[in-house]
């Protein structure tokens, strides 16, 4: 099984706290929402790989693709598609 998160949106409507990250680097308890989604794919064995795709500050997450099954997937224009075309 493979997963895919989306994390394409620029996060307007949490500004200023997506300024200069994306939405899925806001933070709960210190901790990025996004990795408390990878660490419950990341435990269940049936998903094999994790993909994260988006293109908004894509940049911020580069630690993440040590982080265990996870591939980053880059959409080069953001601003003019939307999630469907993501997918």
């Amino acid at each position: 099984m493979n997963v895919i998160i989306l994390r394409a949106g620029m996060g307007t409507r949490l500004l200023p706290i997506t300024k200069n990250k994306p939405k899925c680097l806001a933070t709960l308890k210190k901790k990025p929402l996004l990795e408390y989604q990878l660490d419950i794919f990341t435990k269940i064995k049936k998903v094999e790989k994790i993909y994260l795709a988006g293109g908004y500050k894509i940049n911020k997450l580069k630690k993440y693709e040590n982080y265990k099954k996870v591939k980053i997937i880059k959409i080069s224009d953001f601003t003019k598609y939307n999630m469907l075309h993501t997918l």
